[in-house]
């Protein structure tokens, strides 16, 4: 905390120098993993990364991954806070389509699909939500199969589906710092993961 607080103050808009587009992008996500809620200092990183023409890949997963951030109220800032302008570019970073991530073979996905199709869970893999993919998603059903969940609002779709998806996110081993064992500790990444996800 102590070294991010200097830093924060090093690159605060005092600071004067411009930020460079890869340091906005890591800082921003170190950020978003501390919880730290230097609004000022967020908004000038956000503003240096608006000027760039094209994002990098990896800067916009990072971009993404602090909006959700404060979008799910993580990082204790609001998009208030950070302007209007900001905002509405965050947003639209949001809904930019990015390469799909890689999607390795998994034997114990694989098993834990076929247990979930044992028990009739309909479900999709490798569903998007922000910057990460699920493994599995589906949408709880009403007791009566031709029925919808009676929470469901065929009027307000997304609203709906954030109300009634059921999400399943199967961590491997490479969830996990080495060497694996009792006990398993996440690695910081699974663990900024996990904090938003289970927020949204």
């Amino acid at each position: 905390p102590d070294a991010v607080a200097g830093i924060c103050a090093r690159l605060g808009p005092g600071g004067g120098r411009a930020v460079p587009r890869k340091t906005a992008a890591n800082v921003l996500l170190a950020l978003s993993y501390f919880a730290q809620p230097d609004a000022d200092l967020c908004r000038r990183l956000v503003h240096e990364l608006m000027r760039s023409q094209d994002l990098p890949h990896q800067a916009t997963y990072q971009v993404k991954t602090f909006e959700m951030a404060v979008r799910v109220g993580h990082l204790r800032i609001s998009f208030d806070d950070l302007g209007g302008l900001a905002s509405r570019w965050l947003f639209a970073v949001r809904r930019t389509a990015t390469p799909p991530e890689q999607q390795a073979e998994s034997g114990f996905a694989d098993d834990v699909s076929a247990v979930a199709l044992s028990i009739c869970w309909k479900h999709q893999a490798e569903v998007e939500v922000g910057p990460y993919l699920l493994d599995f998603a589906g949408v709880a059903e009403g007791e009566d199969d031709d029925q919808p969940h009676p929470l469901w609002d065929a009027k307000r779709p997304a609203r709906s589906l954030a109300r009634c998806c059921v999400a399943l996110d199967a961590d491997g081993p490479s969830h996990f710092y080495r060497p694996h064992g009792r006990p398993w500790h996440w690695t910081s990444m699974s663990k900024l993961r996990h904090r938003l996800l289970t927020a949204s």
